[in-house]
């Protein structure tokens, strides 16, 4: 939390008590009972749980009302939609009891709510929204988010640990739904699946497959993804190239404030180092990052480069990086270190 500045006021007559005493008069609401007290572990477990209880039951009525609505409305062109919101809802409510079973060592939890905490089940759950999901690609094909329905029940078998389902579903978005802006999503995920099993240049056909989607949300994650995949393929050069591409990316998007957009240089520049270890000398590491780094402080990438020296007894390598960075940057608070 951002601690407020306190301005000290001129007089004592510019001061207003109207905030306090408003602030005073306030009447509490539900909300406050559920608030965190910073330090108050129990009582913060026991807010978190009635929060979640409190979810839980909303999801539960919505379920049922969903389930009732499906069944007034079978046969007609409203069906359709509401197997959609009833798929959603049973993904919403796996969160939930994601909660129920992270929380069932919990003496707390599990004292306050023993029949939520032993019924809860994320399979369970899942496996109900990837059975609505089905029928809904059986009996409405021609559904107007079929794109959405066969993304989202893909998801859902990942989670289930259901890879290779998954997997033909992800292939089948791609190939029926080319124009889908999920498209993209379909390979990263693809691409991931293949890198699993170390087929490492069927995922990069994957990753690289998402640079023609250059408004994608997942676009520098094919860059990233790409760039590992090369890593681990021993090519290192090519993943330096692309996590360079990862950078650039970034810095594209904070001059150009897209909000949206995903800005990894942080990440990338970590890794960096990695792989320059294996294709640059030491000699050239300051100005490297330096460059790379641009704005964002290139203190710490340098200390992690000297560590990763260090780690593989390449210890001319180290004091080489070390010594120029005592000189390059000598009002560094990361210099005693």
């Amino acid at each position: 939390a951002k601690a407020k500045a306190k301005v000290k006021p001129k007089s004592k007559a510019s001061v207003s008590t109207k905030p306090v005493a408003a602030a005073r008069d306030a009447k509490p609401t539900p909300l406050d009972d559920l608030r965190l007290v910073e330090g108050d572990e129990r009582g913060n477990e026991e807010k978190s749980l009635k929060a979640e209880l409190l979810v839980s039951k909303a999801e539960e009525k919505a379920i049922q009302q969903a389930l009732k609505l499906i069944k007034k409305y079978k046969g007609t062109a409203m069906e359709a939609e509401l197997q959609f919101r009833l798929a959603e809802l049973y993904m919403r409510k796996s969160k939930t009891d994601r909660f129920f079973e992270v929380h069932r060592e919990s003496e707390t939890v599990v004292n306050l709510a023993p029949r939520v905490v032993r019924e809860a089940s994320i399979k369970r759950t899942v496996q109900n929204a990837v059975d609505t999901y089905a029928l809904l690609q059986s009996r409405f094909p021609g559904f107007a988010q079929m794109d959405l329905v066969v993304f989202n029940h893909a998801f859902a078998r990942q989670i289930l640990a259901q890879d290779k389902e998954a997997e033909a579903l992800y292939w089948q978005l791609v190939k029926k739904f080319a124009k889908s802006p999920l498209v993209p999503d379909a390979h990263l995920a693809l691409g991931e699946i293949v890198f699993t099993r170390a087929q490492f240049p069927a995922a990069l056909e994957h990753f690289n497959a998402i640079k023609s989607y250059p408004n994608s949300r997942v676009y520098p994650y094919g860059l990233y993804k790409a760039a590992w995949t090369y890593y681990n393929m021993r090519e290192a050069q090519k993943g330096l190239k692309k996590l360079e591409e990862v950078v650039a990316y970034g810095r594209y998007v904070v001059e150009r404030k897209l909000e949206a957009r995903l800005d990894l240089r942080k990440e990338a520049l970590n890794d960096m180092t990695l792989f320059y270890e294996d294709v640059a000398p030491s000699k050239d590491a300051y100005a490297y990052f330096k460059a790379q780094a641009a704005e964002l402080e290139v203190g710490p990438i340098l200390l992690k480069m000297g560590s990763l020296y260090e780690r593989h007894s390449r210890f001319a390598d180290q004091r080489v990086v070390l010594d120029r960075f005592i000189v390059e940057l000598p009002n560094s608070p990361l210099l005693p270190k």
